[in-house]
């Protein structure tokens, strides 16, 4: 166990910095000069360089891949070439933002997706079934940015019961802790909805799958032969034998969430990790692409890594494969 999780986290360091890497050469080679930004119309070249050599972007490409990867080992980000702060101070605004929208989608997922999975499973071959799994499919096809402006239009726009974008009020609310809380929880429940949805529909359609082939197991039918309850096969039964793939899926659903988290903050004009890393990349903001990048790798891998470790306790089995496969790599 102890050399698995070992490995696995030399493979997430690995996979970690070549994706960061690539990132610094892709943003780098792209079309763009950052320099262009600090100069009029009809600046000489002589100027224009001067820019450049202020900006650190006068060096080869490999000799400034070496001083940031040489700054970042020692936890440097460096600077924005927008604003001049530093790269660690503008994550530090803008990531509590994101990981707040991630996580309350992240639970609507767990929520929404296996309570409906669930129901679809238990009344197979049904009208709540049919219902249930119409619902998933439609969701899970209609377009996140699609499905963002709709609820806007009925639920801000027609209703007015909810803000259209933004993170709190423009101007403030009245005073008072729960008036800011109620205010912030109001710009929170659509671009949550609309980010936490889209995943629940996927996980509701694999929950349905895998709790199906766990209802049809020797062990089901057993425990519904000994007399127990269709809510106690349910949850104690069928629920434990189809968790550890749904684990794998759900692990898999964060690089999915941060992807979608991207279109929820342009829409909602949420100021997250998202916004700021659209903003870069048109800014040709080179030290945010690659920080942003980063934080989202890590956020990634870590999601995943997370997963494979909840699977192995949760079924043995996964445990003991993997213990086999690690004993014999080591003797090959």
């Amino acid at each position: 166990m102890a050399r698995y999780i070992a490995r696995r986290a030399f493979h997430a360091v690995v996979l970690i910095f070549v994706t960061i890497t690539v990132t610094f050469f892709v943003v780098h080679i792209a079309p763009g000069d950052p320099a262009l930004r600090y100069v009029g119309p009809g600046t000489d070249a002589a100027a224009i360089e001067r820019v450049r050599q202020n900006l650190g972007l006068d060096a080869s490409l490999i000799e400034q891949y070496a001083r940031w990867l040489w700054s970042f080992a020692r936890g440097d980000f460096g600077e924005s070439l927008v604003s001049g702060r530093p790269v660690s101070e503008v994550l530090a605004r803008t990531i509590p933002r994101t990981l707040q929208l991630t996580l309350l989608a992240f639970i609507v997922q767990l929520l929404v997706g296996g309570a409906v999975g669930m129901f679809a499973a238990a009344r197979r071959g049904g009208k709540g079934d049919q219902l249930a799994s119409l619902t998933a499919l439609l969701l899970y096809a209609i377009p996140t940015f699609y499905l963002a402006y709709l609820l806007i239009s009925v639920f801000a726009l027609r209703l007015g019961w909810l803000p259209t974008s933004g993170i709190a009020t423009p101007g403030g609310v009245a005073d008072g802790a729960w008036t800011l809380i109620l205010d912030r929880v109001q710009h929170l429940v659509l671009p949550t909805a609309v980010l936490g949805l889209g995943s629940a529909a996927a996980l509701a359609r694999y929950t349905r799958g895998s709790m199906i082939d766990s209802l049809a197991t020797d062990p089901i039918r057993t425990a519904r032969a000994k007399g127990l309850s269709e809510a106690h096969v349910l949850w104690r039964h069928a629920l434990r034998d189809a968790l550890p793939p749904l684990l794998t899926i759900i692990g898999l659903s964060v690089p999915f969430l941060l992807g979608g988290a991207v279109v929820v903050e342009k829409v909602f004009a949420w100021p997250g990790m998202g916004s700021l890393a659209v903003d870069a990349i048109f800014e040709r903001d080179y030290p945010v692409v690659v920080a942003v990048t980063f934080v989202a790798s890590v956020i990634v891998v870590l999601g995943n890594f997370l997963a494979d470790v909840a699977t192995m306790f949760a079924d043995p089995r996964t445990k003991i494969a993997t213990d086999t496969a690690i004993h014999d790599g080591a003797g090959g």
